[in-house]
């Protein structure tokens, strides 16, 4: 009975247990140890564990259709751009033909301006123009006076100039009431 009064007033239930039935415990209290663990495992890890891995991917794949959406959102922006460009060239492209236009309409002007300040300063002061056709390679003038020496100088006057390539007369008519001849010359110019 001393015994079992011991016992009660222990603290510690291994002080009371024989040496070799604690032994026998301390080997129950290993291998106790050691299954729990693998049972644990599958019993409590690996539902975490796989909830986890359905988390992340669904963040992962949250993530992606952001980043889907982010670039959807970026590929209409930039299209809307692009075509604002295309709008816009096709504009400058049309400019650029009106400025081409003009440029060579300003050039063919100077030439023609030029080749027709050089056809009528020409003409000498004994005749007449009646009307004039010039354009940038050719020209048409119709001249009257009364002397026929004048025609004559015209024509040489042109071709010794380098800007007529050549002179021919298209029509002479002669006005017997004191006008003179009428005379249609045609040239090429250079």
């Amino acid at each position: 009975m001393l015994s079992f009064l011991n016992r009660e007033k222990s603290q510690n239930p291994e002080e009371s247990l024989p040496n070799s039935q604690l032994d026998i415990n301390k080997e129950n209290l290993i291998s106790l140890t050691e299954i729990p663990s693998s049972v644990v495992l599958k019993t409590f890890l690996f539902p975490i564990i796989i909830t986890l891995a359905f988390i992340f991917l669904a963040l992962v794949n949250q993530g992606f259709k952001t980043i889907l959406a982010t670039q959807k959102i970026e590929q209409v922006n930039l299209i809307s751009s692009l075509q604002k460009i295309e709008g816009k060239k096709s504009l400058i492209l049309e400019t650029d033909k009106k400025i081409k236009f003009y440029q060579n309409f300003l050039q063919s002007k100077k030439s023609l301006a030029g080749n027709a300040d050089f056809i009528i300063d020409h003409i000498n002061p004994g005749l007449t123009l009646n009307s004039a056709e010039i354009r940038s390679n050719n020209f048409s003038i119709s001249v009257t006076g009364k002397n026929i020496y004048l025609f004559t100088q015209l024509i040489m006057q042109y071709l010794e100039g380098n800007k007529v390539e050549q002179v021919s007369i298209a029509s002479a008519d002669y006005a017997p009431g004191g006008e003179g001849f009428t005379v249609v010359l045609k040239g090429v110019l250079k």
